[in-house]
């Protein structure tokens, strides 16, 4: 035997799944098809067009977030950072390249101007976390320290 997911159109024109038994027996000419007790039918609602993988060559974001690194001495760099980013999309997840952040660092009270090569999206589009991005930058200060730094962040 074997089980089946069918999709059947119903008279008005509704799409739903069901599953199917297919039971093959030497004793009975052909096969018999049975439908499997307790498996309810659900209502699929199938898109117009699917989404496909792209290279978007000028899709610029804003985002707000923050960034933790260490500087030319060692040192925690905590800044709270806007940035502009070029994008690609993929199915399901998202990245985007060539981000350009501007910060302002609370503690040391400096400017912080950074690069931002990638950014990857660990977010999920069918989840309750969709927009969650975290990236590497390399960034100098209004004081001309350098710095490293990991960031998180989210879509304005």
């Amino acid at each position: 035997y074997t089980v089946n997911n069918v999709v059947s159109k119903t008279k008005t024109g509704q799409l739903v799944i069901h599953s199917e038994l297919l039971a093959r027996n030497s004793e009975i000419s052909g096969d018999k098809i049975f439908y499997i007790s307790g498996v309810s039918a659900r209502t699929l609602q199938l898109p117009d067009e699917v989404e496909a993988s792209h290279f978007d060559w000028w899709s610029p974001h804003l985002l707000l977030g923050g960034t933790i690194g260490v500087g030319v001495y060692p040192r925690i760099d905590l800044t709270v950072s806007l940035s502009l980013s070029i994008t690609i999309w993929s199915y399901g997840y998202q990245w985007r390249f060539l981000g350009i952040s501007a910060a302002f660092d609370p503690y040391q009270k400096s400017f912080r101007a950074a690069l931002i090569p990638l950014m990857y999206n660990l977010g999920r589009r069918d989840s309750f976390i969709s927009d969650f991005w975290i990236f590497p930058d390399v960034g100098i200060d209004n004081n001309g320290l350098v710095s490293v730094s990991i960031g998180i962040a989210t879509s304005l």
